[in-house]
């Protein structure tokens, strides 16, 4: 048998045993140690008193040497050799800046989002990192349903970790769940395809209604909520931080029996394991060489993959009169707000390239336009408005409102980095476009949507507020038509069939979503998203699509984390957002609902083997 990283899991585990023999109580609790920053005192590290680096933006990509000395520091001097760790927040990218958690989610593009997550790896290990803070569930990405989330973490982590640990550009994915994620319905789909499909090394819980280390749910991961529980019972409250792990007080915890000796072995006997995973036990210079220090060079290929990634996920959230895209030589074009003029470059990130502004992309495609950073009464109101705003501040409203006024088409490019109430624009502007925190390639990924050279592709991963628009809305240059919708009866399961149709004049994509609800609920309740498919369909083009509803569709966890299929009516929708009516209703006898729980592991949700056992 094999672990995750390929190796052996007899060698992995006598190789664990063996050091933990060896271990004083101050050396396992160094392994549960994040110190921050390279500026790390000597001593410490030769006592084998810090199990890992915490790198700050700042410090990313700058010194190899310095993150190869502190390595041969804590390896050639240290009584065991155990070596570090490097970790950094990777979420947002390293050298190439990537889009947020939540831009990105707007994609419903899991392969795309997992290729920005590999270009992150790939940087991450080239600057000495070798485990990455990201991604995160409810904290961030406050993607609404846990299908989505569970198909985005599972590629992210897919990204991160690659197929296999054991190779110098996979880096260490640490799972962190917000107190969101707080039920069995919302907590189990993203924490079984993390194990499932990413096997994360790494989890971080808040208030989890199971115990990720009972047997039944164990995946052998690091669990960082663990090391919180050793270093509150050490204080006697909650630590600021896992930054500030209290050593000296977590030993008399440790001495005292506060903690128990098996809990602190069971979480040094997973840091080990994920540093073997890792090869740092067999090439502890893996991740920061041996040659002189130089800073890493980015590869252009590494920005073509963030424009991708945000070209996917822009949403038009209105298109009135199909204002966009803007036809070649139109009429009076103005652009107005600063943030048109803002190359949206965070500190702390390689200058990849240049950042280009929605302005200078623009002015690079030869399109005649005006530049108003202010819109003032002296000016003159043009033909056409296109208002890059924020969360939509008293003075961005007032222009929008008086554009309006004045007969102008709004065009409104919204780039805050939460979903805003947009009820006060929907009435003002003629088209909206929603971009999120999209990073310095948003200039010309909106320049080209704009005047047509590409289509928008981004849908809702949640809802505004207000509700202005329904959980997966997002139009493009297209329109597709949904009909013939049926439920069909197959062996052990019921399949949706219904037909897709290109009803325009180009060629378009479209998220092709499903979502079920039991007949009978109560009316606060909200259909569930299910599953999602791409489709991409030439103009007048028809594809017949056919979704399994089986346990994964109908079934449901308890809170004891069982799935259980419940006989009934269940109506199911097949649409381009949560308000589809495209409907027809499934009927699931007492008969097909227990070969449904029967199928799915007799209501039991197996965490498939991690082939390592920590309990056995």
């Amino acid at each position: 048998m094999f672990d995750r990283a390929g190796r052996m899991i007899g060698e992995r585990t006598r190789l664990i045993d063996d050091l933990l023999a060896l271990m004083t109580l101050e050396e396992k609790l160094g392994q549960l140690l994040i110190a921050p920053g390279l500026q790390q005192a000597h001593d410490k590290l030769a006592a084998g008193l810090v199990g890992h680096i915490w790198l700050d933006r700042s410090e990313i990509g700058t010194d190899l040497g310095a993150i190869r000395e502190l390595q041969r520091i804590t390896v050639e001097e240290s009584r065991l050799g155990i070596p570090l760790t490097f970790a950094a927040d990777t979420s947002n990218g390293v050298l190439t800046q990537m889009p947020s958690s939540r831009c990105a989610a707007a994609s419903w593009n899991p392969e795309a989002i997992a290729r920005s997550d590999r270009i992150a790896a790939i940087e991450a290990a080239a600057c000495g990192i070798c485990w990455a803070f990201g991604p995160s569930v409810g904290a961030e990405s406050d993607i609404e349903e846990p299908m989505l989330a569970s198909r985005i973490i599972a590629a992210r982590i897919r990204g991160l970790q690659g197929d296999n640990l054991n190779r110098p550009d996979a880096v260490l994915a640490n799972l962190s769940f917000g107190p969101r994620a707080d039920s069995a319905e919302t907590f189990l789909p993203p924490f079984l395809a993390s194990a499932r499909e990413g096997r994360v090394g790494c989890i971080d819980l808040h208030d989890a209604p199971l115990d990720p280390l009972s047997r039944r749910w164990d995946t052998g991961a690091i669990v960082l909520s663990e090391w919180r529980a050793i270093a509150a019972a050490a204080l006697g409250e909650d630590a600021p931080s896992l930054l500030a792990f209290p050593l000296d007080a977590a030993i008399d915890a440790v001495r005292s029996g506060r903690v128990s000796a098996m809990k602190l072995d069971n979480a040094v006997r997973r840091v080990i394991g994920a540093k073997f995973d890792l090869g740092l036990l067999r090439d502890p210079y893996l991740y920061c060489g041996r040659g002189a220090s130089k800073k890493p060079e980015l590869s252009p290929v590494h920005r073509e993959v963030a424009l991708d990634i945000v070209s996917r996920a822009v949403v038009l959230l209105k298109n009135e009169n199909a204002v966009l895209p803007l036809a070649s030589g139109a009429r009076d074009l103005a652009i107005i707000g600063g943030l048109a003029a803002d190359t949206f470059e965070r500190t702390g990130f390689a200058a990849m390239a240049e950042g280009v502004s929605l302005v200078d992309a623009f002015q690079r495609g030869g399109m005649k336009h005006r530049f108003l950073p202010h819109l003032s009464s002296r000016d003159q109101a043009p033909d056409v408005a296109i208002c890059m705003i924020g969360a939509g501040t008293p003075e961005e409203r007032k222009q929008i409102r008086a554009l309006a006024a004045s007969h102008s088409s709004v065009i409104a490019v919204v780039c805050a980095p939460e979903l805003p109430t947009l009820d006060w624009l929907e009435p003002s502007a003629s088209a909206i476009l929603y971009c999120g925190d999209a990073g310095p390639v948003m200039g010309e990924v909106l320049a080209e949507l704009i005047l047509g050279e590409s289509s928008p592709r981004g849908k809702l991963p949640e809802e505004p507020p207000c509700r202005t628009y329904p959980f997966g809305h997002g139009l493009g240059y297209g329109d597709f038509a949904y009909d013939d919708l049926a439920i069909e009866r197959q062996k052990d399961q019921l399949a949706a069939v219904c037909r897709l149709k290109n009803i325009g004049k180009r060629e378009a994509e479209e998220t092709v979503q499903l979502y079920i609800e039991p007949v009978g609920a109560p009316k606060s309740t909200r259909r569930a998203l299910k599953a999602f498919a791409k489709v991409r369909l030439a103009a007048g083009e028809t594809r017949d699509l056919s979704f399994d509803l089986g346990a994964g569709e109908l079934g449901m966890f308890a809170e004891n984390g069982l799935v259980q299929v419940a006989p009934g009516d269940y109506r199911v929708a097949i649409g381009g957002s949560s308000a589809t009516r495209n409907e027809a209703v499934a009927h699931v006898s007492q008969e097909l609902a227990d070969t449904m729980t029967s199928l799915a592991g007799g209501g039991r949700p197996a965490i498939p083997d991690r082939d390592i056992r920590l309990w056995a």
